[in-house]
């Protein structure tokens, strides 16, 4: 099972990381299956217990030609705007004196590959520093398909517009950085022209709360 695998599995489940860890100490204990056959490493069992976006999965029938069975095709997508916000949020609340002002600009970039039985649409969050070549750089999944041969249908049908709508917000918003005083905890939005922070010369906005 991939992070991602696992993460369908608890939201399908309404299981959080404690139940998760619970889950695998008894299928290790009492299968034999090895720890790793679940996820990567603790880590990532973390990270999806803090959170991550909504999780949009199903199946799709593959109609075949030749008269055979149809081939039924696991997916699952992930909204690419969230998936910006949670992972600047990371960024800004792992980086100790963290400032917004401090950025000096924030990219995504997005790619596809169909290999191994597998379609894997995944993006690349880059946040370059003020006066400084240092670049953080995140690299994650945002769609999947489990197939033996991909034709496009389940991109086309399932996945491309729930990604489009994602990566449109992207690009023609704003990044917002709320500092909560209660916590001092950072939050990334990516807000539209609607919004009255809306700045359309400015890249990143910042508040404190």
């Amino acid at each position: 099972m991939t992070a991602f695998d696992i993460a369908a599995t608890m939201k399908a489940t309404n299981t959080g990381i404690k139940v998760w860890r619970k889950f695998v100490m008894c299928f290790q204990t009492y299968t034999g299956l090895k720890r790793e056959m679940f996820t990567v490493s603790e880590a990532a069992w973390r990270r999806l217990g803090l959170g991550h976006g909504e999780i949009k999965n199903g199946t799709w029938s593959y109609d075949k030609k030749d008269g055979k069975r149809p081939e039924k095709v696991q997916w699952w997508t992930m909204d690419a705007a969230e998936e910006v916000e949670l992972r600047l949020t990371d960024y800004a609340n792992t980086n100790k004196d963290f400032r917004p002002e401090d950025i000096d600009f924030v990219q995504s970039i997005y790619t596809g590959d169909h290999g191994k039985g597998k379609l894997r649409f995944g993006a690349k969050l880059v946040i370059g520093l003020n006066g400084n070549k240092t670049k953080a750089v995140a690299l994650y999944l945002l769609a999947y398909v489990k197939c033996k041969k991909d034709t496009g249908e389940v991109f086309k049908e399932k996945i491309h517009k729930n990604l489009a709508a994602g990566i449109k917000k992207g690009e023609n918003g704003r990044v917002k950085f709320e500092k909560n005083g209660d916590d001092g905890k950072w939050k990334a939005y990516i807000i539209d022209k609607e919004h009255t922070d809306f700045d359309g010369k400015k890249q990143l906005i910042s508040r404190h709360t």
